[in-house]
Formats: structure tokens, C-alpha cells, sequence
């Protein structure tokens, strides 16, 4: 088994401009990728600040790294 590392990303979702929540995708950004879950709270505050107003918004998530793959296509079930 891999190392498994902790990571916490900065996400940022674009609303669509249009009540047809259908004609236009939401969007999805991982805008970046920190060592500790109060830097990524932090940043996403500070960007939701800096971005009121504007047709997105960002948060925090935590999210598992493999650093060396999970083994798929390897022969690791």
C-alpha cells in the first residue's frame, strides 16, 4: 500500500448567468492546493470577499493524494 497524504484545495464554482440551469454548465475550479484545512478555509474566505458580487463562489475541501497512483492498471486491486 501507498502513502496517503493529506491535501486541502481552494475550490471555485462559477453559477451560470442564465435561469436555465440546463443551457450553461456549471463550472468547477480546483484553484490551488494546501498543507492545512485553515489555509484553504482562509483563502476561500478571502477570495469569496475579493469576489462578492460576482456569479461564484469557493471553498474549502479536504482531499486524499496518492503520490505514487493508487495501483490501478498496475495489478493493485
Amino acid at each position: 500500500a501507498g502513502v496517503v497524504q493529506a491535501l486541502h484545495v481552494v475550490v471555485r464554482v462559477d453559477l451560470p448567468l442564465s435561469d436555465d440551469i440546463e443551457a450553461i454548465p456549471l463550472r468547477i475550479k480546483l484553484v490551488e492546493a494546501v498543507p492545512t484545512w485553515e489555509e484553504a478555509d482562509a483563502q476561500a474566505g478571502r477570495l469569496n470577499g475579493l469576489n462578492a458580487g460576482k456569479s461564484c463562489f469557493y471553498f474549502a475541501q479536504y482531499v486524499r493524494h496518492f503520490p505514487d497512483g493508487r495501483g490501478i492498471g498496475r495489478g493493485t486491486p
